[in-house]
C-alpha cells in the first residue's frame, strides 16, 4: 500500500474508531448487539483495490461496492439500502456490511460528508454533502442499474428521478457513530444518521417511495451496490 495511502486510513481509523468504543460500551450484548468494532484491516487485493470487511474500494474508478440482497418486492419503502440490523421493515435492498467500512471507504475517496452542516429545513435544498451515483449490479450481468429505477415516486407516478444523491456522512452522537447504531445506509427520507440520502423535495414524504416492482422483479436475490464518487 502506498505510503500516502497508509498514513491517510491510520488517521481515518483512529478517529472513527473512538465513536465506535463509546458505542460499543454502551450497546446490548448478546446476539442483538450491533456495537461490536468492526475489523479495521484493509486488504490491498489488486492494483489500486482494496478490501475492508466485506466493502470493496477502487481508487482508480473512484467506487466503493457493497454485497448487498433483495429485502422487499413491494411495497411502501423509506431506505434503498440498510443492515440486517436496520429498518428491514422498509427498504428496497439488506446488507451484512457494516456501515463503518462504508464510511472509511468512501473517505478514502476524499469525500467529504456534511461536516457540521445541519440538513436544510428547506426541502427544496439538498442536504449538505457530496454528490454520489448509486448503482446495482445484478451477478453474471455487467450492465449497472441505476438505484433510482428501483423506486417509484407516488407523486410524479413513475420511477424516481435520476439524482446525484448526497453523502453527508452520518454523525457522531453521544452514543457513537449513528450509522453503524441504526444501520441506516441509504435513505429515501430526511435521515442524518444514514451515510447517504435523498436530494429531492419529495424526501419529507414518508409515503411517496415505493418499491418499482417491476424493475425490481429482474433482479437475482443477491446484488451488488456501487457507489460512484466524482472527483474534485
Amino acid at each position: 500500500m502506498p505510503e500516502r495511502w497508509r498514513r491517510v486510513v491510520t488517521a481515518e481509523i483512529l478517529l472513527l474508531s473512538v465513536s465506535l468504543l463509546t458505542f460499543q460500551a454502551t450497546s446490548v450484548q448478546g446476539e442483538e448487539s450491533k456495537g461490536t468494532v468492526p475489523d479495521n484491516t484493509i486488504k490491498e487485493v489488486g492494483p489500486g483495490a482494496f478490501q475492508i470487511g466485506k466493502v470493496r474500494l477502487d481508487k482508480n474508478e473512484r467506487t466503493v461496492s457493497v454485497p448487498a440482497m433483495v429485502n422487499m418486492r413491494e411495497g411502501v419503502v423509506e431506505y434503498l439500502l440498510v443492515t440486517s440490523n436496520g429498518k428491514t421493515h422498509e427498504s428496497v435492498l439488506r446488507t451484512e456490511a457494516e456501515p463503518y467500512h462504508i464510511h472509511l471507504a468512501i473517505l478514502l475517496l476524499n469525500a467529504k460528508g456534511k461536516g457540521t452542516n445541519e440538513f436544510p429545513a428547506d426541502k427544496t435544498k439538498p442536504p449538505p454533502g457530496d454528490p454520489v451515483k448509486v448503482a446495482v449490479i445484478c451477478k453474471g450481468k455487467e450492465v449497472p442499474v441505476p438505484a433510482e429505477d428501483l423506486v417509484f415516486d407516488r407523486s410524479a407516478k413513475t420511477t424516481m428521478q435520476r439524482v446525484d444523491w448526497i453523502y453527508n456522512g452520518s454523525q457522531i452522537n453521544a452514543e457513537g457513530f449513528a450509522a453503524q447504531q441504526t444501520g441506516s445506509i441509504i435513505s429515501l427520507i430526511d435521515d442524518p444518521d444514514a451515510l447517504i440520502n435523498n436530494p429531492l423535495p419529495l424526501r419529507s414524504d414518508e409515503d411517496n417511495w415505493l418499491v418499482a416492482v417491476k424493475a425490481v422483479a429482474k433482479l437475482t436475490n443477491s446484488v451488488e451496490l456501487v457507489i460512484s464518487i466524482a472527483k474534485h
